[in-house]
Parts: structure tokens; sequence; C-alpha cells
């Protein structure tokens, strides 16, 4: 079993559908910074992605992206986006049998 959840800062995202495609309607013009997430990428590829986009009344596309899959599965993050901590021994939350 597997689940992705993202929490966003932002009314304004998009999921692609069987063909590929996002539209995000209704942004208003400004600058705003782009990410992008595939549970089958990894990190450092997704940061490539990352960039400011300018937001226009005549702004119809923000061009095409290809991301690439891997069979690499990352290891899981925190909400961060960093290793978690290594338990401490002596603290009960993390206590064992």
């Amino acid at each position: 079993m597997s689940a992705v959840v993202i929490a966003l800062s932002s009314p304004y995202f998009g999921v692609s559908g069987a063909n590929g495609e996002i539209t995000l309607p209704n942004v208003p013009p400004g600058r705003y910074q782009m990410q992008v997430f595939h549970a089958s990428a990894q990190p450092e590829d997704l940061q490539a992605y990352s960039h400011e986009v300018t937001i226009t009344a005549e702004t119809s596309s923000l061009g095409d992206l290809r991301l690439h899959e891997t069979d690499v599965i990352a290891g899981h993050k925190n909400k961060y986006g960093r290793d978690y901590d290594p338990p401490s021994p002596d603290s009960p939350v993390y206590a064992r049998p």
C-alpha cells in the first residue's frame, strides 16, 4: 500500500490527468514558485524543475515538463524533506519490548 499526502501553502495546484496534462485555472497575475512532485522521481531531479514563474493576463502555458521515473524508491523524509533524526534510546516514545 502506498499514499502521498502533500500540504500546500497555496490554493493553486494541479494533478495530472491520464494524458499527463495539468490545468491550473483562475491563477491571478503575479510571481510564483513552481514546484513539481512525482512519487517515482528522485528529489534532486524534482528540484531541477522548481523555478519562479510569472503569470500575466496573456499566460496560457508554462510549457512542457518531462519527468523521468526510476525504480529506486527514495527514502521517506520528514515533512521538511529531510531525514528523520535517529531515535533516542532513552525516550519513552521509542520504547521497545
